[in-house]
């Protein structure tokens, strides 16, 4: 039932969704410090924008690892390249990446 429910709710993210929409896709460690940023971001083009200028490392609470996580789930969406990693963290995202059989 919970499978059905997903998959009718499922739909393409883009950067106007609202930052919610990336709740099922990342852990709340990833997910939490994003949502209570101070005058964080109110979509996933904010968050697109944070990476692009390198601010994520400046969320508290958001490391390496959840950066990489969230990497992933913006590489996935299509909304960055999977070249894009001013973090360093491409090692990251393919130990991530085969962790969840992509």
């Amino acid at each position: 039932m919970d499978n059905e429910r997903t998959a009718r709710r499922a739909h393409r993210i883009t950067a106007t969704c609202p930052i919610k929409c990336l709740k099922p896709l990342l852990s709340a460690r990833a997910f939490n410090p994003l949502v209570h940023k101070y005058d964080g971001p109110r979509t996933v083009g904010d968050v697109v924008e944070l990476h692009q200028r390198e601010e994520l490392t400046m969320i508290r609470n958001l490391g390496p690892h959840r950066i990489a996580e969230i990497e992933l789930v913006l590489v996935l969406a299509g909304l960055l390249s999977e070249h894009d990693h001013p973090y360093g963290t491409s090692e990251r995202l393919d130990s991530l990446s085969a962790e969840d059989g992509g």
